[in-house]
This record gives C-alpha cells, structure tokens and sequence, in this order.
C-alpha cells in the first residue's frame, strides 16, 4: 500500500492578515503552522511546503520559515499608476483609486497559482494538494487538483473564508471536507 503524498502551498499574508490574534499573550504563530502540519500529516506524507509572500516578508521571515522546513517563495509586488480612462477589458481593477495615484500591486496569487500548477503536473505522485488561504483566487488550483483526480485541502485563518471556495475541499475519510482552522493560540 502506498502513503498518501501531499503536497502544500501557504498564502502567507492571507493567513496571518485574518487569523485569530486575541488574547496576545497566548499568540503563537509558531503553534498555529505546528498545529497546521499535524492535522496534514494525517492524510499522508508531506513532500513538499512552499510559503509565497513579498520579498520583503520573506526576507524578514526566512530563519523562522527554515526552521519549519518551508520553502520560501519570494513573490513580486511593484508600483503602477491608475490611468485616467477604464480598462479596455470592460473593468476598471483600480475603481477605488484616484487617476494618478499610485498603487502597489502584490503578485502573491500569480505566483503561487503558477508554481502550484507546475509543482502538481511535475509530480504525479502528489496524491494531495493543500491550500493554506481562504482566498477564492486559488480557484484554478482547485480545478486542476479535481481535472486530474487529486484530493484537495484547506486550511483557513478565519470563518469568514469564501464558503464556495470550501466547498471545493475534498471529503476525507470520516466524510467530513478536509479543511482546518489555522489556530496560533496557546490552551
């Protein structure tokens, strides 16, 4: 019989944006990953933990991603300025901004949807994927996982997470959808 392989991608800034930070004093990032890849080793071995964040935060962050075993993926974030007239595609992305202002744009998503799709064709022995993000974006990792017959997971930080997203999680054994509350804080 062979084990269950998983293979895992964190939206860092997803889930540390909309995790639970009360009381302070029993707040312990550290535990919430700890606690997170326990219930994953559940299902199987994990191969593989990337992290996708600004370059920024995984600079700041990389001895403390080491020392998980994650993989860090420094991600792009650039300036660009809201032009006058509304995008050509029929939306205008930037509505809530004034013309000439100027606005970062996080690449997180792009990157870690790209990285995932490719880590998941190049390694046909993942039997499991899991997302680490209550973000809908992450919707094409979702579809590929299913096109190909894999199983998928979800960790979220907070249970305001997009309930269609959820849905997408698979059942596991005990029927129930494989999804997990990221929770960093200390009994």
């Amino acid at each position: 019989m062979t084990s269950n392989k998983i293979a895992v991608f964190i939206d860092y800034d997803n889930i540390m944006l909309n995790m639970k930070t009360e009381p302070p004093e029993r707040l312990s990032e550290e535990l919430g990953y700890q606690r997170m890849m326990s219930w994953i080793a559940k299902y199987g071995e994990i191969s593989l933990v990337f992290v996708f964040a600004p370059a920024i935060t995984i600079a700041a962050r990389i001895e403390f991603f080491h020392k998980l075993g994650f993989i860090p993926i420094a991600c792009p974030v650039f300036r660009t300025t809201k032009k006058e007239s509304p995008s050509i595609l029929g939306g205008d992305d930037f509505g809530d901004y004034e013309p000439g202002e100027t606005i970062l744009i996080n690449k997180t998503d792009d990157v870690m949807i790209d990285v995932a799709k490719r880590t998941i064709e190049l390694m046909p022995d993942i039997s499991h994927v899991c997302i680490a993000s209550a973000d809908a974006d992450f919707t094409p990792i979702a579809n590929l996982v299913e096109q190909i017959g894999k199983k998928l997971m979800i960790v979220i930080s907070s249970l305001r997470a997009s309930k269609k997203f959820l849905t997408l999680a698979n059942r596991g054994e005990n029927n129930k959808r494989m999804l997990h509350l990221f929770d960093p804080i200390r009994e």
